[in-house]
């Protein structure tokens, strides 16, 4: 991998992302960490600011951050009528850490004319995700007997904040190091990187997760033109091999939960949602221009109007919409950043219809796609235009 010699700002940033990776862990320091965490962010953000000086702006970061501040004013008004009614508004406590990481990926590509910090960040991003697999491995599933056994899930809350980072990291190795990869033991290093984010995903047992990563592959593939018989045959072959060995199958019905939710119709493998969106769409019916206030229930587009009606549908959803309209206009072959930014907007819209936060969290679980996507509409047209004087 070709990656030139590393400055301040690509080690800040290196540092800004391997910690959003370990804020993941739930140890017993999980709160100081996510502290340091923001306390990190805080300070590259501004060393980057005064390293940069002229920041380019964009029109959705605009748009995202007047969005922002009026999601933000809209339910603390909301709050103080309703006497508490609007406090835990997920996207009031969600969409300024969004927000935050987008601008930093703007402030990063306004001075990144090598593209070494982004290549840095992402790589980090990658690395740092396997060795969190591999932790999670060995100190919250050592025993897969255990695993196995079990028919809660083990990892319990949080699990599906943990599958989104690792299954973006995965996607990030698949679609932007790969390709950066020179020799057989960098291709080697990346296919193995993957499989073990992968494998973390598995044992969380992150089915949102999985799907959405699914329908993201085979979306690259097919806009990379890269879907031929000759190669989906034996990947089809490999698959079932792999499927009729007893261990693997027993491993893949425990992910997915296929025994325990064999008879029990849909919405109990979809851990009750289609019951839960029943209810609760009935419950906003009667206030559908300002919500009912402090809800949960796992889809993006259902939580935006039961939390805060009609409003904070058009203040939330068009974001996510002009994030995947934007990743397949600027979409060009064989240019990983752009297909980087395409690939995730689509992982995370699949996701948003099966949880609550995402694009926006939970957490810090996705500021790596608004990094990107904020570094991509600086440097989109630069990228396209060296692209096509490449071709």
């Amino acid at each position: 991998m070709k990656v030139k010699k590393m400055e301040w700002p690509d080690i800040l940033m290196a540092l800004t992302i391997g910690i959003i990776v370990l804020a993941q862990i739930k140890w017993d320091y999980q709160p100081l960490i996510r502290k340091v965490m923001y306390a990190i962010w805080i300070i590259c953000f501004a060393f980057l600011m005064l390293d940069r000086m002229r920041v380019k702006k964009t029109n959705f970061g605009i748009l995202f951050l007047t969005s922002t501040v009026c999601i933000y004013v809209y339910c603390s008004v909301l709050d103080s009528i309703g006497g508490g009614m609007y406090s835990n508004s997920l996207m009031k406590a969600f969409m300024p850490i969004s927000c935050f990481a987008y601008w930093l990926g703007v402030i990063v590509a306004s001075g990144d004319m090598k593209e070494t910090t982004i290549k840095v960040s992402l790589i980090t991003y990658f690395i740092s995700s396997t060795i969190f697999s591999i932790v999670l491995r060995i100190f919250f599933f050592s025993d897969i007997s255990s695993w196995l056994s079990s028919n809660v899930y083990t990892y319990g809350v949080g699990k599906n904040q943990v599958g989104m980072v690792l299954a973006s990291a995965a996607l990030v190795g698949i679609v932007f190091v790969w390709p950066m990869c020179i020799n057989i033991i960098e291709k080697v290093a990346t296919v193995f990187g993957i499989l073990l984010c992968y494998y973390g995903v598995a044992l969380v047992q992150s089915r949102t997760a999985i799907i959405a990563s699914f329908i993201c592959i085979s979306c690259y593939f097919y806009l990379q033109g890269k879907i031929k018989i000759r190669y989906v045959i034996p990947i089809v072959l490999i698959a079932i091999v792999a499927f009729t060995n007893d261990s693997i199958a027993m491993f893949w019905d425990h992910v997915f939960f296929i025994s325990k939710y064999a008879d029990k119709g849909s919405n109990a493998f979809f851990s009750g949602r289609l019951d839960s969106y029943k209810h609760a769409l009935d419950l906003v019916k009667n206030d559908l221009l300002f919500g009912i206030g402090n809800y949960y229930v796992d889809c993006l587009y259902v939580q935006v109007l039961v939390e805060g009606g009609i409003i904070e549908c058009l203040l939330v959803i068009p974001l996510v919409l002009f994030r995947l309209k934007n990743g397949f206009k600027y979409f060009v072959k064989n240019l990983s950043l752009n297909n980087l930014a395409l690939v995730l907007a689509i992982y995370y819209f699949v996701t948003s219809f099966l949880e609550a936060q995402t694009p926006f969290g939970p957490g810090t679980s996705a500021c790596i796609f608004w990094i990107v996507s904020g570094y991509v509409d600086v440097t989109k047209k630069n990228h396209f235009k060296k692209y096509m004087q490449a071709g």
